[in-house]
C-alpha cells in the first residue's frame, strides 16, 4: 500500500470518528430541541404554568395542554348554552372537532405512557388534567372512537 493510500485511510477514519463524536454530543446535549418550545404553560381560560424550572417543553405535551385548555372551555360553554342558540352551538362543536376533543383523553393516555419514566413531564400532564377536573375522575379514553377517528 502506498503512503498516499495509507494517509487517506487515516484521514477518512478520523473524519468518521469526529462526525460520530459530534452526533453523540449533539444527542446528549440537546435532547428534543427540534421538537421543543418554551416552558409548558397555557393561557386563558384555564391558565397553567409548569411548576418546574425548565427551558423546553416537548411539542406533543404543549399541544395536548393547549387542546385540553380549548376543549374544556368549549365543553363548558356547550353545557351552559341556551337551547335557542343553535348557531353558537354549531360554532362551538366545530371548534371541538378542530381540536380533536373526542380523542383528547386517548392522547392523554398515549402521552402518559410515553413519558411514564419522566417524573417531570408526566407530572405536568397529570397536574394540568387535575387542575381542570379537580378531584373528580378524569374522562376515559373511548378506544373505539379513537380507532374510528384514526381510520377516517
Amino acid at each position: 500500500m502506498s503512503l498516499i493510500q495509507s494517509r487517506m485511510r487515516t484521514k477518512n477514519k478520523s473524519m468518521i470518528k469526529s462526525r460520530f463524536l459530534f452526533l453523540v454530543l449533539l444527542a446528549l446535549c440537546v435532547p428534543d430541541l427540534a421538537h421543543a418550545k418554551g416552558r409548558c404553560e397555557t393561557g386563558a381560560p384555564y391558565p397553567y404554568e409548569a411548576p418546574y424550572e425548565m427551558k423546553i417543553c416537548p411539542e406533543d405535551i404543549q399541544g395536548w395542554l393547549d387542546r385540553a385548555n380549548g376543549c374544556t372551555y368549549y365543553e363548558s360553554e356547550l353545557e351552559n348554552i341556551d337551547n335557542d342558540a343553535a348557531d353558537r352551538s354549531s360554532v362551538l362543536k366545530a371548534h371541538m372537532v378542530e381540536l380533536e376533543c373526542t380523542v383528547l383523553w386517548c392522547d392523554f393516555d398515549t402521552l402518559f405512557i410515553k413519558y411514564e419514566g419522566d417524573l417531570i413531564f408526566s407530572d405536568i400532564i397529570t397536574g394540568y388534567a387535575q387542575s381542570l377536573y379537580g378531584d373528580s375522575e378524569l374522562p376515559a379514553c373511548d378506544k373505539g372512537l379513537k380507532k374510528r377517528t384514526s381510520e377516517e
